[in-house]
């Protein structure tokens, strides 16, 4: 059976020809996404961080949609 979509994109990452189901990779990040809900806790756990600032803030975005 051929792989899907998302295998395809995960297997590119990894410089891998293929990947299966269950496979544990390390794949670096292209965007992060910080919903609502979570933001608080994410912002709060990042300060814990021994870092200032991260890796590349135009390519975190915060997701507003239940609380704005």
């Amino acid at each position: 059976m051929g792989q899907t979509i998302t295998e395809k994109i995960m297997a590119a990452k990894a410089g891998l020809p293929s990947v299966v189901p269950g496979q544990i990779l390390e794949l670096p990040v292209d965007l992060a996404y910080i919903h609502d809900n979570n933001g608080p806790i994410t912002v709060k756990q990042f300060a814990q961080l021994p870092v200032d600032r991260v890796w590349d803030p135009s390519r975190v975005h915060f997701v507003l949609d239940h609380h704005s």
